[in-house]
């Protein structure tokens, strides 16, 4: 086996990864360069055949310690043996190109059993699983309605019915400064963290043509009733975040604007919706609001080092 690092071209990284999670995207690991960031790209090849990618982001700490992740990495384009995908697992920690001291943490985007082929390359858990929920996009109209639960549905018809109106539009950089002053402002309100406001532009200025962020929006009598901001990569689409008014969340404003996006969505040639983590402990109506949604829930198998 042998890790070529850094010298996949981009266009062969966009391509093989197109179905793959955010933080495995080119521009994803060229924004946080940017950033001063270090950023390594790994192509795992077998017998002459490339079969796995990797993007490992790093940060130094205590100013000597060199540790990089690889989040929901590797991507195996196809069907891997579990024999080759430990020896990969081994190979990349052994030959990453950082210096020592180091630390190599791994979060693929598996389920639990690929435990046992991280546990075979001598890798240790270190952070347990992480769940989110996926909206499959490739299914008609009729089958996401009939996924939903039947309070979700009956108060996406209940927005349906009320004056709203919403738009779902490209944004470009800039367009979406005031959504981004509100979130930090919703963060520093509630007490959470999400990556930095300034990542959102820096990612969208190195994504591909038909990346971007997509905005909807809820209007009623010249009333913002809320607002949600997704992320567009490849075949995939990331939910990054919503607000709602007090007037937005009497009228369901949030379960049209999610519907209404799918929608728009699909037409981009978007194939699956990434809700972003379940947190039925901090934030449990957040987590039953996208699992009404039809939403399935993808439970990883945890970070490890």
């Amino acid at each position: 086996m042998e890790i070529r690092w850094n010298d996949t071209p981009r266009k062969t990284w966009d391509t093989a990864l197109r179905h793959a999670a955010w933080p495995q995207g080119w521009a994803y690991g060229a924004a946080l360069a940017a950033q001063g960031r270090p950023v390594h790209r790994a192509a795992i090849v077998e017998d002459g055949e490339t079969v796995g990618y990797a993007q490992f982001t790093g940060r130094r700490f205590l100013g000597r310690l060199h540790v990089s992740t690889c989040n929901r990495g590797p991507v195996w384009p196809g069907a891997v043996p579990d024999a080759v995908r430990r020896q990969a697992y081994r190979a990349l920690r052994e030959t990453i190109p950082l210096p020592w001291p180091r630390g190599v943490f791994i979060t693929p985007d598996a389920d639990d059993a690929e435990g046992e082929a991280l546990r075979g390359a001598r890798f240790r858990q270190v952070m347990s699983p992480y769940s989110t929920a996926i909206l499959d996009l490739t299914a008609p109209d009729d089958t996401l309605l009939r996924a939903m639960q039947g309070k979700w549905r009956n108060r996406l018809r209940r927005a349906e019915a009320a004056a709203i109106k919403i738009t779902v539009t490209a944004a470009r950089p800039g367009g979406y400064d005031g959504l981004l002053a509100e979130e930090a402002a919703q963060q520093r309100t509630r007490r959470y963290r999400t990556m930095p406001p300034a990542m959102v532009p820096a990612w969208q200025a190195r994504g591909s043509a038909k990346d971007g962020v997509v905005v909807a929006t809820a209007m009623q009598g010249g009333q913002r009733l809320g607002s949600m901001l997704f992320l567009v990569h490849g075949a995939g689409a990331l939910y990054h975040f919503g607000h709602a008014s007090a007037a937005g969340r009497a009228v369901n404003a949030h379960n049209l604007l999610l519907w209404r996006a799918v929608r728009a969505l699909r037409r981009k040639g978007v194939e699956a919706l990434d809700l972003g983590g379940l947190d039925t402990v901090e934030n449990p109506g957040i987590a039953r609001f996208k699992l009404g949604s039809g939403a399935r829930v993808r439970t990883l198998c945890g970070t490890w080092c």
